[in-house]
């Protein structure tokens, strides 16, 4: 993707997506703007601060679907809203909700 994209993230675990937000914020990333972090799981150290990862609730999901409403997000600026045609459940936090393309 060009580098004025936005990038997200999809973490197997919450706990791999809270060690990749630490990585970002080592590096100095602009975590939750340019680049999105979420996990999976929505184990309770992924909604507490400083980390507050977005997560997905569920283990059923075909990641091509959730991708794709990621991306979808990302362009219109819409936050993520439930409804999706996947059977997820999507806890948008500050690890998503402001991702833009520049």
């Amino acid at each position: 993707a060009p580098s004025t994209d936005p990038v997200a993230v999809l973490c197997s675990s919450d706990r791999l997506a809270i060690q990749v937000w630490a990585e970002c914020r080592r590096r100095g990333v602009d975590l939750g703007r340019s680049v999105g972090v979420v996990g999976r799981g929505d184990i309770a150290e992924a909604s507490r601060p400083p980390v507050s990862l977005s997560t997905l609730g569920t283990s059923d999901a075909k990641y091509g679907d959730v991708f794709a409403s990621l991306a979808a997000a990302a362009h219109s600026g819409e936050q993520i809203k439930s409804g999706w045609s996947f059977p997820w459940h999507f806890l948008e936090r500050d690890s998503t909700a402001g991702l833009r393309a520049d």
